[in-house]
């Protein structure tokens, strides 16, 4: 199943990407968690370059936020929120994310 992704610019607005498969949303992952750095110019650049997030046609979502390697904000809409101490707990909730049923 593929499912759109989006990201954060430095203008703080949401940029659509073309959907990704599991495959390809781990590639995602993967990409934001070798970008972190320990510091950031400025807000905007430091949000551009940790936010993202996956969207399913029902409009639910998956929004991943890296703070460190080992403390990632995730939030699924409706004000439930986790925070996870991997890249492999982020792949895994991704994971569901992309294979539990909408119904």
């Amino acid at each position: 199943m593929a499912i759109r992704w989006y990201s954060i610019n430095t203008d703080l607005q949401h940029v659509d990407h073309e959907p990704v498969d599991l495959e390809g949303a781990y590639a995602v992952i993967d990409r934001y968690f070798s970008q972190l750095r320990q510091h950031y110019e400025s807000g905007e650049e430091a949000l551009a370059s940790t936010m993202f997030g996956f969207v399913r046609n029902d409009d639910s979502y998956i929004e991943i936020c890296l703070q460190a390697p080992d403390h990632i904000d995730v939030s699924y809409g409706y004000q439930q929120n986790d925070r996870l101490r991997s890249r492999e707990e982020v792949r895994d909730r991704t994971r569901l994310f992309f294979t539990q049923s909408t119904d």
